[in-house]
């Protein structure tokens, strides 16, 4: 269930509905030995929610509006995805952090640090994805997954250190959020270049 209250109290439209398919999966555990990345165990990511918020960053002045609106006390402005087009602020962000680069390619901010994730080949990623990789770039290592399962297919440490944990969930996160945001909301514009803020049609830059 999803009320989507905050998406219709939002009075600059910067609250957005999306669709993705529900997706579960066992993403290996794992960590540097020996030069190589190993798997060490796995842990389960789920999305059961096929409708999903998400929240355009340029169009949102922070009034608080969903925030008093929320049902649950959240902060929806705060804790759905943020989707940034300047380059800028997004780099700014220590987490939560994501920008569309079109043809599939995503980059988000983690812990202080950004990550890049391609997603190649047809279908979307979870249910109903045909065929396809994705390519994912996080500080110290790379890895190659299976798009439609999130199955781990090869990956290279690149400045890891030895015995030090890689986490593969900021990956998932990413590829989920891509292939909803990139399937439901055609509307949603993509960054070209560096990026540069949208400024509101009300003003001149």
């Amino acid at each position: 269930q999803i009320c989507s209250l905050c998406v219709g109290v939002c009075p600059n439209i910067a609250l957005l509905t999306y669709e993705m398919a529900p997706l579960r999966a066992d993403l290996p555990a794992l960590a540097v030995a020996n030069g190589t990345v190993v798997e060490t165990g796995s842990t389960s990511f789920v999305v059961d929610q096929r409708l999903q918020i998400a929240v355009l960053t340029d169009l949102c002045n922070e009034c608080g509006t969903c925030v008093t609106a929320c049902p649950t006390s959240g902060r929806p402005y705060v804790d759905k995805p943020r989707l940034y087009l300047d380059r800028v602020d997004f780099e700014a962000q220590e987490s939560n952090a994501f920008m569309l680069l079109g043809g599939g390619v995503m980059e988000a901010r983690f812990d202080g640090s950004t990550h890049r994730l391609a997603a190649l080949g047809a279908g979307a990623v979870g249910a109903g994805a045909v065929g396809g990789r994705i390519e994912y770039t996080a500080p110290g290592f790379q890895a190659v997954l299976d798009r439609a399962t999130l199955a781990l297919l090869d990956a290279t440490p690149t400045g890891a250190a030895e015995g030090e944990d890689l986490s593969l969930r900021p990956a998932a996160v990413m590829a989920t959020l891509l292939a909803g945001v990139t399937g439901s909301l055609p509307q949603v514009p993509t960054v070209a270049g560096g990026g540069t803020r949208v400024a509101h049609p009300g003003y001149a830059e």
